[in-house]
């Protein structure tokens, strides 16, 4: 390398340089320019600057999320009461059994029972029953009656009465066991009542001796009449009615 960069140096020595100072320079023939013409362009208008995209917001960043609430404990369930027994029923009253009627002897002794009727209590009317009842009785059964028998019941009330009573007639037909006979007439019964004290309690109580009278003993179907008297009844001797 040092041999021809010397080589190189030597060289440029030997190259003749002008000379620029002695030589004036001829006049150069110089033509006049001719003249153009030049049409002046219109001018661009420069383009306006592109605007500077705006930055694009940065995103916001995302909420964090909330955190999710906890579940509210579920109530605790109410507990319902238990029900109370319902009240057991009262139990229907019973009814209040119907008092008895009251019995004849309790009758015999109440003076509201003693009410005076006359129907049946004359003699005519009396005569015209038994009639009546013997035609009935011949008839359907075959039998008459005897001669009557007499039977006396006691007058229980002690009270004066607005009527004496009369004495009562009933006819009847027995058995040949002693046995009082259904009678299915509807004209008469048995006992059937031929003449009537004035006041039913009484006549009751007339028929009611008759269906207690002692039958004598006898083999066939038989007919018997009673006269009833009322006994200890004394219209001068009795009690005045109370209230």
């Amino acid at each position: 390398m040092l041999i021809l960069s010397l080589g190189l140096h030597g060289l440029l020595l030997s190259i003749p340089i002008p000379d620029f100072e002695e030589s004036e320079p001829e006049a150069a023939l110089v033509a006049e320019p001719e003249t153009i013409q030049v049409s002046q362009l219109p001018v661009v208008p420069e383009p306006e600057p592109e605007p500077e995209p705006e930055p694009e917001p940065k995103p916001e960043p995302e909420p964090e999320p909330e955190p999710e609430p906890e579940p509210e404990p579920e109530p605790e369930p109410k507990l319902e009461p238990e029900p109370e027994p319902e009240p057991e029923p009262e139990p229907e009253p019973e009814p209040e059994p119907e008092p008895e009627p009251p019995t004849l002897q309790d009758r015999l002794k109440d003076s509201k029972f003693y009410n005076y009727d006359q129907t049946g209590t004359t003699d005519e009317e009396g005569a015209r029953e038994f009639n009546g009842w013997f035609i009935e009785i011949l008839a359907n059964y075959g039998v008459t009656p005897d001669k009557p028998e007499f039977i006396d019941i006691p007058y229980l009330l002690g009270e004066c009465l607005p009527q004496a009573p009369s004495s009562a007639s009933v006819g009847v037909i027995v058995d040949e066991n002693e046995q009082i006979i259904d009678i299915t007439s509807e004209l008469i019964d048995n006992p059937h009542l031929l003449n009537s004290t004035g006041y039913s309690v009484l006549d009751e109580q007339a028929i009611e001796a008759v269906q207690n009278y002692p039958f004598p003993d006898e083999s066939e179907m038989k007919a018997y009449s009673f006269g009833v008297r009322v006994v200890d009844y004394d219209s001068d001797a009795c009690n005045p009615p109370t209230d």
